[in-house]
């Protein structure tokens, strides 16, 4: 699945239960991703991430997180979407 089949797939869940999934520009052209104003991934370096849960390991298959974040000093544990 690629990333925007899955996003896709995860707005038309959210959407449907009332969620409201939102962009936030961020630095070096990166980008938060919220679900009701909390942070819950985002585009960086032009990888689509999502914060590290066991549930959305489990849904790709349980890859390595990655630490992602939109500066040096602001980092997460991700996992990236194919």
């Amino acid at each position: 699945m690629i990333s925007i089949d899955f996003l896709n797939k995860v707005y038309k869940i959210l959407d449907s239960q009332e969620y409201n999934l939102s962009f936030s520009p961020a630095k070096f052209k990166n980008y938060m991703l919220y679900c009701n104003g909390n942070f819950i991934g985002g585009l960086f370096d032009e990888e689509l991430c999502f914060v590290y849960a066991d549930s959305v390991s489990e849904l790709l298959g349980q890859p390595e997180p990655v630490y992602r974040g939109y500066s040096g000093t602001a980092q997460h544990r991700m996992l990236v979407i194919p």
